[in-house]
């Protein structure tokens, strides 16, 4: 009997350390899914905390965008030597230079619907050209009315819009396009809702 007591106390023995080393396995895999929860908790926090910022970053650009909708602008250079306007209305004088400015104004508006929220943004055009080359040109092919319907046609140009101007960029060669291509070069620079046409 004194065997199989010893065989017993054996068996006992070995089943406490089995049991001793499943509670050891069981702890460990505890211990190892609580720092993996863990891990996962400050994971999951990390990225709401990444969300939460760019959907505020978001929202900020959005309102920017919002608040600065009616305020952008359209910028249209014309190099008034190379663009001849219609002879009809320069005939008209004043009466044709408004025309001709709210003929531009609606192509200008029409080519701005493809662009969200342009619609809102302000017009300016400045038309820049040699006054005493324009007259000769005209006088070359054909138009001889006096000379003060060209300079009541460039008034009226400016008069019938608030941001529209007919510039005398002066006498000389390629005046009109130095004055243009200085203008657009200082516009090239990053502004919310611009155009340049």
């Amino acid at each position: 009997m004194p065997s199989s007591l010893s065989d017993r106390l054996e068996a006992f023995t070995r089943l406490d350390e089995d049991r001793q080393d499943f509670i050891k396995a069981l702890i460990d895999t505890n211990n190892q899914l609580e720092n993996d929860l863990r891990i996962a908790n400050s994971d999951h926090l990390d990225q709401l905390n990444s969300r939460r910022l760019w959907q505020e970053k978001a929202q900020s650009y959005e309102n920017k965008l919002n608040e600065t909708a009616g305020n952008g602008l359209v910028l249209c250079l014309i190099d008034g030597d190379g663009y001849l306007f219609e002879d009809s209305l320069i005939i008209q004088g004043a009466i044709g230079g408004g025309e001709a400015a709210n003929r531009l104004l609606n192509n200008i508006k029409r080519s701005m619907q493809q662009h969200e929220g342009a619609i809102h943004w302000k017009i300016i055009v400045r038309v820049y050209a040699n006054i005493e080359g324009l007259l000769k040109k005209y006088a070359y092919i054909g138009f001889t009315e006096e000379e003060k319907a060209l300079r009541q046609f460039v008034a009226g140009f400016t008069q019938s819009q608030p941001l529209f101007d007919f510039v005398d960029a002066g006498q000389g060669k390629e005046r009109a396009d130095h004055k243009i291509r200085d203008q657009s070069g200082i516009l090239h620079v990053k502004i919310i809702d611009s155009l340049l046409v």
